[in-house]
C-alpha cells in the first residue's frame, strides 16, 4: 500500500515539474525588442504617452502575429536613429525609413511598407525677391528719396530768398533739379504701388517647377536623410539640421529659402499647420520605406512573412486609410 502511495505521488510530482517546465518555457519564447522611432507624423508619433502613425501601427500588428513584447526608444535626430540601429542598441526601427543602397550595405530592410518622393515646401504666398526689386518694395527707399528732393527745394527757395545777387539762370538750373527729384519720387512710389501688389499675387509655384529651379535658394534639410544626399548630390545650396522641427522654424522665419523632405511628411505638416505652407514644383526621386534593423538580423525572415500575411489581408488597407 505505502509502496503505491508512493508511486503515486512521484507521478504527480512528475507532472507538476513537467507543466512548470512547459510554463518556463512559453514564458522564455516571447521576445522582447527595443523599437527605435522618431516623431514623423503621420508615420510615427505620440499620442499622449503611446505611439501611433502608419508604420507604428503596421509594426505592432507585425508584433502582435509574432508574439513580440515591445519598448519604444525614441530618438530626436534622425542619423541618430540610424546609428544605434546599425550597432544593434535597438533591434530595429520604424518610421518614414527610406531604402537606400549605402544603408542597406551596412543594415537589413523589410520587405517595402510604403511608396513615397521627396518635395518642396515653401512658406505659402511667399517669394524670395531679388535685391532690386525688394528695395523697389521697401518704402523707406522713397522716403528717403523724398528727404532729399524735400531738403534741395528748400535749399532752393532759400537761396532765392536772401541772395538777391544769384543769378536768374542759376536758379532755373536748380528749380529744375529739383522738379526731376521730385517728378523720381512720384514715379518711384507709383512703381513701388504696383511692384507691391504684383509681389504679392506672385506665388513661387509661379516660378518653381523643378529643383533644377532652386539653385539659387537656401534649403533646409535634416542631418542623415536622403533630402540631404539629394541636395550634396546635386550641389543644391542648403542647410542641415539635426532636428526637423528647427527647419519648420528657420522656414517660417525666412533664414531658409525652401525646404526638402519626404511628400507625406509635408504633407501632413501643411494639413496640421492651417495652411501656413505649401509644396512647390514636382516631387521627384521616388522612394520606399522599410522596417530597419542590425546587419544579419534574426527578425527578418519572422517580419517579412508577418508583413506579406498583412499586405495581403484588409489589415494593411484599413491602416493606410486611417492615416491618408
Amino acid at each position: 500500500m505505502l509502496s503505491k502511495i508512493t508511486s503515486c505521488l512521484i507521478i504527480v510530482t512528475g507532472l507538476f515539474v513537467s507543466v512548470s517546465t512547459v510554463s518556463a518555457e512559453d514564458t522564455s519564447t516571447v521576445q522582447e525588442l527595443r523599437v527605435g522611432t522618431i516623431e514623423r507624423p503621420p508615420f510615427a508619433y505620440k499620442d499622449g504617452d503611446n505611439w501611433t502613425g502608419f508604420s507604428i501601427d503596421l509594426w505592432e500588428k507585425i508584433a502582435e502575429a509574432n508574439g513580440y513584447e515591445i519598448e519604444y526608444q525614441e530618438f530626436e535626430v534622425f542619423a541618430d536613429m540610424i546609428k544605434n540601429t546599425q550597432s544593434g542598441s535597438v533591434d530595429l526601427s520604424a518610421a518614414n525609413i527610406s531604402i537606400t543602397l549605402e544603408r542597406e550595405e551596412l543594415m537589413d530592410f523589410s520587405q517595402p511598407i510604403f511608396d513615397s518622393w521627396l518635395a518642396m515646401m515653401t512658406v505659402s504666398g511667399v517669394k524670395k525677391d531679388h535685391a532690386f526689386f525688394a528695395t523697389l518694395k521697401d518704402m523707406r527707399f522713397y522716403t528717403a528719396f523724398a528727404i532729399v528732393a524735400l531738403l534741395f527745394t528748400v535749399f532752393s527757395l532759400r537761396r532765392k530768398i536772401f541772395s538777391f545777387k544769384l543769378k536768374n539762370k542759376a536758379f532755373r538750373y536748380q528749380n529744375q533739379i529739383a522738379l526731376i527729384l521730385w517728378g523720381f519720387f512720384l514715379i518711384g512710389y507709383f512703381n513701388y504701388i504696383l511692384v507691391t501688389i504684383g509681389f504679392e499675387q506672385a506665388k513661387p509655384s509661379e516660378s518653381i517647377v523643378s529643383y533644377k529651379d532652386i539653385s539659387n535658394e537656401l534649403v533646409g534639410v535634416t542631418i542623415g536623410s536622403t533630402s540631404e544626399k539629394f541636395t550634396v548630390k546635386n550641389n543644391i545650396p542648403h542647410r542641415s539640421y539635426p532636428v526637423i522641427e528647427d527647419v519648420y522654424s528657420d522656414l517660417k522665419s525666412g533664414e531658409i529659402d525652401i525646404m526638402i523632405h519626404d511628400l507625406p511628411v509635408l504633407e501632413y505638416y501643411i494639413k496640421t499647420t492651417w495652411n501656413e505652407y505649401e509644396l512647390v514644383g514636382n516631387v521627384f526621386q521616388k522612394e520606399k520605406y522599410g522596417i530597419l534593423m542590425p546587419e544579419n538580423s534574426n527578425l527578418k525572415e519572422d517580419i517579412n512573412r508577418s508583413l506579406l500575411e498583412i499586405k495581403d489581408s484588409d489589415t494593411y488597407e484599413e491602416i493606410l486609410q486611417k492615416y491618408f
